[in-house]
């Protein structure tokens, strides 16, 4: 699942360490770490374009008002309580701080550390990461830090194909004009993936440009030339 926080940096912890005490050939007491604490630490300006857009919405639609908290926002030049540099410096602009960019991603498909859990098995990652999708589930819930970003987007089509391979392309293309559905709202929902894939944007941004030179011919014969 992919996750966005409204700050960079955030650390959400998942559950703590598995330590415990054994004696050495002293008797003295030694601490061995059997698996460290997990943490999912949400990276800075990692998100896509598109992402992020979506991220800014959603942190809208939860807080309009403030919903990076209490940071300077942009009123006209002046950015919240800071002075406009139109006071000091007459004609210009202040272009400052943008709390967009600072919305942070944790994916846990790709940002788990399983080895370091001591994960030997696909049956010990897949319960890791069901512990932790389920944890930020319930934190994204119980607060306003940070929102499930993934299922934001709905598909184009319930049956529309997310998997890799040749003719994929031709087959969303395809699909796309049968059921209707315009092939802009199609890329938008393909950029929105962690990892949107080339061919499919290639195939329908040419798709998009036919319609565009059509849609000049039809204009260009529609038109009344003058007697």
């Amino acid at each position: 699942m992919l996750f966005a926080s409204r700050v960079s940096g955030l650390r959400v912890e998942v559950r703590n360490a598995l330590v415990r005490k054994i004696a050495d050939e002293n008797g003295n007491l030694q601490t061995v770490t059997d698996r460290p604490q997990l943490t999912a630490e949400f990276r800075a300006r990692a998100m896509t374009e598109t992402q992020r857009v979506i991220a800014d919405r959603m942190f809208r639609a939860i807080n309009p008002d403030y919903p990076y908290g209490a940071v300077p926002y942009p009123v006209g030049d002046a950015m919240g309580s800071e002075f406009s540099t139109e006071d000091v410096m007459p004609g210009s602009r202040y272009v400052g701080y943008d709390p967009r960019w600072n919305i942070g991603k944790y994916d846990t498909r790709v940002d788990l550390d399983y080895e370091a859990q001591g994960c030997e098995t696909d049956e010990d990652r897949r319960k890791l990461k069901k512990l932790v999708d389920d944890h930020l589930i319930a934190v994204s819930a119980a607060t306003n830090e940070l929102v499930r970003l993934d299922e934001s987007l709905p598909k184009p089509w319930p049956s529309f194909p997310l998997e890799q391979g040749p003719g994929v392309g031709q087959k969303i293309v395809a699909a796309a004009r049968e059921f209707g559905v315009p092939f802009l709202e199609v890329i938008e929902f393909e950029k929105s993936m962690d990892e949107p894939r080339k061919g499919v944007l290639s195939l329908l941004e040419a798709e998009i440009e036919k319609e565009s030179e059509a849609a000049v011919e039809d204009a260009a014969l529609g038109a009344v030339i003058p007697s």
